[in-house]
């Protein structure tokens, strides 16, 4: 490798090289281009994002349109359901006290039943479920 001296400039031109007076005109052909140049329009973040907005905010409704219409339907099978209950027992007045704690027994599963506490257990029932006792009585 050839020593190198800062002394003694290289013999061979950079190659870049500034024209003659372009450091003189140069703030004026830049002013001149700025002004030339219309300002930039800005777009919002809203206006950049509005269909994922709006998007997202479609499932939301969607999602909970779906989750009430599911609670709806499961109250109104709920109701159905008692007021089979209801309408059986209206119907068929002749029923035993048998058939009593078998519909009592569907309903819940703590009701101790045995042949000589049968009375007490549906008068024990009858009187933690007042719902059940009104749909007996009407």
């Amino acid at each position: 490798m050839n020593p190198f001296n800062l002394n003694n400039p290289p013999k061979n031109p950079s190659g870049f090289t500034a024209p003659e007076g372009y450091f003189e005109s140069f703030s004026t052909r830049l002013q001149n281009r700025l002004e030339e140049k219309p300002p930039v329009k800005s777009i919002s973040f809203w206006r950049k994002n509005a269909k994922t907005f709006y998007g997202m905010a479609a499932i939301l409704v969607i999602g909970l349109g779906i989750g009430m219409l599911w609670r709806w339907e499961v109250q109104k099978e709920e109701e159905a359901h008692w007021s089979a209950i209801a309408s059986y027992v209206s119907e068929n007045t002749d029923l035993t006290d048998e058939h009593y704690l078998e519909l009592i027994e569907l309903q819940t599963t703590e009701v101790p039943v045995t042949s000589d506490t049968e009375a007490e257990a549906l008068e024990e029932v009858l009187l933690e479920n007042e719902a059940l006792e009104y749909s007996i009585t009407q």
